[in-house]
């Protein structure tokens, strides 16, 4: 937290004006990239007048950061035979590296990683000497011992402060010895105490030698070092950007998670009503932000030879999605079981392919090679993985069953939507799912009295909206509560159908009255009956969004699968001919074959299965020039599955008339709200 000496001092800038650098380090690796454009965003939002942001890294990398930043070109040492592949010697070696003299224009640095953030109170921290972060890596006598013996080896003073954090901030020439010192030493510590075994974490740990050696070198070269909790605060906070200046990403499955960034499981409702002074939602922005940016990287950069391109699995709802003619989906031999791999060719996923049975495919789970499942540590992971998915999903079926008994005590009749239901529809047992979302709908009269009640059960529901290009909801804005250690959230419908899409789908005029739905691991409580539900599904698949999902597909073509001589088809195809549609379009992901369009013709499957139709809140922050092809141009797969066009029949009146109604329709309704 800042001082009042150093909020005092930030007053008395005018006195003795510093200028001062951010410097990191870039590999070619697109989730780096996207990492170092998301602390580009939280340093061009906080305007500091005396900062540069300094970027080091290959020709390749720094080719996908935009030029208002100072890039400086230089190799990775890691792969120097002495640093035997240690990812985490660049960020250190840089700052003495090819060009480093640059640095020496600068009073002050913050040496600092990719996965960061600066914030407002940047503006107002100008402490004296060095400071550093927290660290965690000095649990035990054991690692405090070794790291003392190796600076006595050396003849290097260590003056008693432990867990230094890996963020440092002082005066430039300070630094530039710090890091040679700590580039030493970790070269050492790798070649005689890693080079046979990797050690043990908590214990002693190959991982972070480089924290081991920073720790010697602060000590030795700065007596009057301090750790402070400005730097390297997490990203997870809920306190005021206005006090901490500097954000870190630890490892956390609570938001912020880069881990869940990365892996697409923060959709852009997660980035809607975001209060820029909490930390969390600050890092959440930030991280949004950066996404036009890549895309722009992504269009503009080839991949270096000999490798496939890094990425970032893109946020569902959110992001500009790969290039979907490089999407393959593969069946498995059991589909009727509902298991199905999906496999993302490289061209999407840099060395990341799903290979998951029924439970952890549909979890959308983007975190280990399929390669792992055939080894020791894979199977470990795997389970591990499979381990917190079920706890989470324990955790959200016991808030589903107080909200049904709480709704019922009410009389408030409340469906159960999404993962909720389907997780007892279209799965033989609940799968583990990473998230706990719960979604329910009520009628438009009870919305009053169900965020009473969601209040009461402990969901802090606020109204409020941020975003001019949220437009008007279709839910309540989501609350969440802790359960079991777990966040679990919950959104309150009033409308089954995004507002963006065509149609509605309340209480008010469902087809036929809920089902009940029995829930094996609690009570028992009600789901939309099988035409609404098929309706709702198809809207689900196809409303904008920075891809189609998968796991909204599949939903949709298992459910017609589980509960096809229930359904009245005849029903759909009088009253809801898109819903035939979208199953067309789903069953050609998960089907071998083309489609049917009578007894003598087949139609061509669209073969950019994958993108869709971008929400206006993504593309307000996309370049200027890539607005408009991003909303007269969605692929044709969308258009098909999104106005329920049959496959085969012409677009063109869609493209030309029906499409920029609907984008008229989207701006006006905005124009209301924002209003």
């Amino acid at each position: 937290m800042l001082s009042h000496d150093s909020q005092k001092a930030g007053a008395q800038e005018t006195e003795a004006k510093k200028t001062r650098a951010i410097v990191c380090f870039v590999e070619n690796n697109k989730d780096l990239i996207q990492q170092a454009l998301a602390l580009r965003q939280s340093w061009l939002h906080v305007q500091s007048p005396d900062t540069d942001m300094v970027v080091m890294g290959p020709p390749a990398a720094l080719g996908r950061i935009p030029d208002d930043v100072v890039k400086i070109e230089q190799r990775g040492v890691a792969d120097d035979p002495e640093l035997f592949s240690y990812r985490y010697a660049n960020s250190v070696a840089c700052l003495n590296g090819v060009n480093a003299w640059q640095l020496d224009r600068y009073s002050h640095i913050l040496r600092t990683d990719v996965d960061t953030f600066i914030t407002p109170a940047w503006n107002r921290f100008y402490p004296d000497g060095f400071i550093c972060g927290n660290g965690g890596y000095s649990n035990d006598d054991d690692v405090r011992l070794r790291i003392r013996e190796i600076a006595a080896e050396f003849g290097l003073q260590h003056r008693g402060l432990i867990n230094t954090g890996s963020t440092w901030y002082g005066p430039t020439p300070l630094l530039r010895r710090m890091a040679a010192t700590t580039e030493m030493l970790m070269r050492y510590i790798l070649l005689n105490c890693f080079r046979e075994s990797e050690g043990a974490w908590p214990g002693w740990y190959r991982g972070v030698t480089s924290m081991y050696a920073s720790e010697i070198a602060i000590n030795h070269l700065a007596p009057s070092a301090q750790k402070s909790d400005a730097l390297d605060c997490y990203s997870t906070s809920r306190n005021s950007v206005q006090e901490y200046p500097h954000i870190h990403c630890w490892h956390t499955d609570d938001k912020f998670s880069k881990h869940w960034f990365v892996s697409g499981r923060y959709r852009e409702e997660d980035a809607e009503n975001l209060n820029l002074d909490i930390i969390a939602d600050y890092a959440m922005e930030m991280s949004f932000r950066s996404l036009p940016d890549l895309a722009d990287t992504d269009a503009a950069s080839p991949p270096e030879a000999g490798h496939s391109p890094p990425s970032i699995d893109p946020p569902a709802d959110a992001t500009p999605g790969p290039d979907a003619s490089s999407l393959l989906l593969i069946q498995s031999a059991n589909r009727d079981d509902g298991a199905v791999t999906i496999e993302i060719a490289s061209q999407i996923l840099h060395s990341e392919q799903e290979a998951r049975d029924e439970q952890i495919a549909m979890s959308e789970y983007h975190d280990l090679p399929t390669e792992a499942a055939v080894t020791d540590a894979g199977r470990r992971a795997f389970a591990a993985i499979k381990r917190r998915c079920q706890r989470v999903t324990a955790a959200r079926e016991q808030c589903v069953d107080r909200l049904v008994a709480a709704f019922a005590k009410a009389n408030v009749r409340m469906v159960i939507l999404n993962d909720a239901a389907l997780a007892h529809l279209v799965y033989s047992s609940p799968p583990p799912c990473p998230t706990a979302d719960i979604d329910i709908l009520v009628g438009t009269g009870d919305i009053e009295r169900a965020v009473k009640i969601a209040c009461a059960l402990g969901y802090p529901i606020r109204f409020s909206r941020t975003s001019l290009f949220a437009g008007r909801m279709h839910h309540v804005p989501a609350a969440s509560k802790l359960q079991s250690g777990f966040e679990v959230s919950l959104r309150i419908h009033w409308d089954a159908i995004s507002s963006d899409s065509p149609g509605s789908l309340t209480l008010a005029n469902l087809t036929a009255a809920p089902r009940p739905l029995p829930r094996p691991t609690g009570q028992t409580g009600l789901a939309l009956d099988h035409t609404d539900m098929l309706r709702h599904l198809a809207r689900r698949a196809f409303e904008p969004a920075s891809r189609v999902s998968l796991k909204h597909l599949y939903e949709l073509w298992r459910y017609s699968k589980v509960f096809g001589k229930e359904i009245d088809w005849g029903d759909i195809e009088k009253g809801f001919r898109h819903v035939n549609v979208a199953l067309d379009l789903a069953s050609s992901a998960f089907e071998e074959g083309q489609l049917q369009g009578g007894e003598d013709e087949q139609f061509q499957v669209p073969s950019d299965i994958g993108p869709a139709m971008m929400p206006l809140s993504a593309i307000a922050r996309m370049p200027i020039n890539a607005r408009l092809n991003a909303l007269f141009n969605p692929s044709d797969w969308w258009f098909h599955g999104f106005y329920g066009i049959p496959v085969g029949k012409s677009l063109l009146a869609c493209r030309t008339i029906r499409h920029p109604l609907m984008l008229v329709r989207w701006f006006a309704r905005r124009l209301v709200a924002g209003a």
